[in-house]
Order: C-alpha cells, then sequence, then structure tokens
C-alpha cells in the first residue's frame, strides 16, 4: 500500500535524506523497502543485491529474493532462499504466511 508517508522516502521525497541514512545504517526495515523500491525503478537484480544483507533473519525480504530469483528464472536459488524462508521464519504452506501477507496490506 502506497501512502503519503511511502513516498516521501523515494527519490525527491522529504524524507529520502535520512532514509538512505537508516539503509547505510543496516536498519533491516529500511533496507527491505528501498529493495522494493530499487525493483521498481532499477529491477529485480538490483533488488537482490540490496535485499541480500537481510537474508535469512529477515523474514519479509527472505520471501521477497526468493521470489524475485523465480521473476529472474534463477529457481534452483529461489528454492534454496524458499527453504532457508520454512527454517527460518514460516512453512510457505501455514496459516502464519497468511497472516503476514495480510500485515502487508
Amino acid at each position: 500500500m502506497v501512502t503519503f508517508a511511502t513516498c516521501q522516502i523515494c527519490t525527491g521525497g522529504q524524507f529520502r535524506e535520512f532514509f538512505i541514512k537508516c539503509v547505510t545504517a543496516g536498519n533491516t526495515n529500511a533496507i527491505y523497502y528501498e529493495g522494493l523500491y530499487a525493483a521498481l525503478i532499477v529491477g529485480p537484480e538490483k533488488c537482490i543485491r540490496i535485499l541480500q544483507p537481510n537474508v535469512p533473519n529477515h523474514d519479509l525480504s527472505t520471501l521477497a529474493v526468493g521470489i524475485f530469483n523465480v521473476c529472474i528464472g534463477n529457481d534452483k536459488e529461489a528454492s534454496k532462499l524458499f527453504q532457508k524462508f520454512a527454517a527460518n521464519h514460516y512453512d510457505l504452506r501455514s496459516d502464519a504466511i497468511v497472516g503476514l501477507g495480510a500485515d502487508l496490506e
């Protein structure tokens, strides 16, 4: 969901400079949002590189990197990431994963 606040962390936004400092400092949520933003602007390969420091500890980043690997045809790496996600976070067939998706709305 795009809100006024999320628009303000994008290029040209009021909070972009502060947001980039958060990314540089290693804030996992900031890295996650920057990775998703990069996917829209420069594509999934760059997105994967940005999100990689969060894998496997950050659940949404791990899932996103797996999905982006599927998008670029890197199925073997995607499979490894989905296994890491299941081992560190939630089984992909569980109710918890449905709740994770609901939290994104």
